[in-house]
């Protein structure tokens, strides 16, 4: 049963860790410059104290709504428009609002009948292809005002022409009360930061543009190619006709072309990456025991279990599924924001300072260059994962952690092929990947198969075994370890990353 009412407040909610203060008027100018002004000292008339977290303000109309860019909202009495104060201390916070702010939007119409809902990226929600929703997130000193507007009615005699895709959900019997608590209900979830890869699936799954052809208006700048997903970041993924990846943070989708002016197939050129002993030395989920031990979360007595076990996998007695499983076991006596903190401290504090600078100084020219990058490792995805953000790579192929700790299979050798060929055909239609104008980087031979792939490889700090292979096939050999500025020594024959 609904407790929320349509009335001034203030009202109360709760959703586990989150609660909210809402205020509801039957109209106002803008709710979201109503909490900006609040934020600044001067709260809504009849309405007291500092703003806070959690403080919603809801309207029945409004005449004076905005929308992005600067843009007028049209806020008829027949939609709900409400602005939430939201933490958000840093920008990539902020910006992680918006999407968040849709999925929640989405879900909570599900649930109350709505199908065929879609995200339009950045910021707008169709629904049976009109725009019903669009979303406006500010950041106001350490607050992020969260502003979201719903079309629940159509407006007596319609949409007027200058609002153009506007629809709405067709239903004037929804309560807004109704509508807005259970919309509470599911930011709560999608802020949450511990549901970060939550959020980036729902997003992505419910993307309108994958694989339409689109023009984006950045600055004073266009783009145009076909959409191929959503980044790490949240930016809108576009291949371009000569098979480059453009990644679109600002601005927006101008123009969606049909069917018949869309361009055949492009061929995406991609850059994969190995992890350990490629960008970083050593194994790291030996760095992660070790840390999670100076930490205090791994005992004495299991950091040697997981020894044994290492040296057991090594002896053939026991699969490296079953080594990593047992190794990663003291996790489950953590919290969630326990496991949580200590993985982003040891990607923080471990993993990035001790990529090899020139690796690091290659992957950079290459993602500048426009090459989807990926990296491909048998690391587990519990700190690869935030890494991958970390370093703004577009898809993470690795060893993957079921929720009751079984790691598996092991994306290693053959392995590492298998995902890459999955991910590719996971793209979207009338994009592949062009095998022969991508590149690799691995350091053993169990990246054969993966370096074989493309028709750029390259042996980076190699092993005996990947040298012979490197040497018999004219393959570019770099040596990343090396400290910055000393001369190449073991014969390695280093070529610059931008020869093909």
């Amino acid at each position: 049963m609904t407790k929320l009412k349509w009335e001034k407040g203030p009202q109360s909610l709760r959703f586990g860790d989150q609660s909210y203060r809402v205020y509801c008027l039957p109209e106002t100018d803008s709710t979201n410059l109503r909490l900006r002004r609040w934020a600044e000292g001067e709260p809504p008339p009849g309405l007291e104290g500092p703003l806070e977290e959690g403080v919603c303000l809801a309207a029945g109309a409004q005449t004076a709504g905005r929308g992005r860019l600067g843009r007028s909202f049209l806020s008829p009495r027949s939609g709900l428009y409400f602005s939430l104060c939201l933490r958000g201390e840093d920008a990539s916070t902020a910006l992680e609002m918006t999407p968040a702010a849709a999925c929640a939007v989405c879900e909570a119409l599900e649930e109350m009948g709505f199908s065929a809902l879609g995200i339009k990226w950045v910021n707008d929600l169709y629904y049976r292809g009109r725009k019903v929703c669009g979303i406006l997130c500010e950041r106001v000193g350490a607050y992020v005002i969260c502003g979201i507007g719903i079309n629940l009615s159509d407006p007596p005699g319609g949409f007027p022409p200058e609002a153009g895709m506007a629809g709405s959900l067709h239903r004037p019997d929804l309560k807004r009360e109704d509508v807005l608590e259970k919309v509470l209900e599911k930011l709560a979830f999608y802020t949450d930061a511990r549901n970060g890869e939550r959020t980036r699936a729902a997003y992505r799954e419910r993307q309108l543009l994958n694989g339409r052809f689109v023009r984006c208006d950045v600055g004073g700048s266009t783009v145009r190619g076909r959409v191929t997903g959503i980044g790490e970041d949240y930016s809108l993924q576009v291949a371009t006709p000569e098979g480059w990846t453009r990644r679109v943070s600002s601005g927006e989708v101008t123009r969606v072309y049909p069917e018949e002016e869309q361009p055949g197939e492009i061929g995406l050129r991609t850059a994969f990456f190995d992890f350990d002993g490629t960008l970083r030395s050593g194994d790291s989920i030996v760095s992660f025991l070790k840390f999670a031990r100076e930490k205090g979360k791994l005992s004495r007595r299991a950091l040697l279990g997981a020894g044994v076990c290492a040296l057991l996998g090594k002896a053939g007695l026991m699969s490296m599924e079953q080594v990593k499983t047992r190794a990663l076991s003291f996790e489950k006596a953590l919290s969630p924001a326990e496991r949580e903190a200590l993985l982003r401290e040891f990607v923080a504090r471990r993993l990035l300072p001790e990529l090899f600078p020139r690796g690091l100084e290659a992957w950079r020219r290459l993602r500048e260059e426009g090459y989807r990058m990926v990296l491909v490792t048998a690391s587990t995805g519990e700190y690869m994962a935030p890494l991958s953000r970390a370093l703004g790579a577009d898809a993470l192929l690795c060893t993957p952690m079921a929720p009751d700790g079984r790691v598996g299979p092991n994306c290693r050798g053959r392995e590492k092929e298998r995902r890459m060929l999955q991910w590719a055909e996971s793209l979207p239609a009338l994009i592949r990947v062009d095998w022969e104008g991508s590149r690799a980087f691995g350091d053993s031979a169990g990246d054969e198969s993966m370096l074989r792939l493309v028709g750029s490889p390259c042996a980076v700090n190699p092993d005996r075994r990947l040298l012979r292979l490197a040497r018999a096939g004219n393959w570019t050999v770099l040596n990343w370890a090396a400290p910055t500025g000393k001369k190449e020594e073991n014969n390695l024959t280093e070529r610059s990353v931008d020869q093909p």
